[in-house]
């Protein structure tokens, strides 16, 4: 996670599972087999992904995440976009 986010997300592995296993009750994720053959070094990995409910319930969410950007790029609360160079 920190690595896709490129340092701005990081959780401890307690929280993680935690918030796993109550995705998991929630029926938004799921686990799964992963890839068929295991990565080299015997780790023993669990591998996860998002159920149908949970990509929609992320595809929502970052709907109401880009209107609240809009709404504050508006109200000159955050700057606008700036352009790739």
């Amino acid at each position: 996670m920190e690595t896709g986010s490129r340092g701005g997300v990081r959780i401890d592995p307690a929280n993680l599972y935690r918030s796993l296993k109550r995705m998991i009750g929630s029926g938004l994720v799921e686990d799964t087999d992963g890839p068929a053959q295991e990565p080299a070094g015997g780790e023993r990995r669990k591998y996860y992904r998002l159920t149908p409910l949970g990509r929609r319930v992320v595809e929502l969410e970052a709907a109401r995440l880009a209107a609240l950007t809009r709404a504050a790029r508006a109200l000159a609360l955050i700057p606008e976009q700036e352009q790739p160079a």
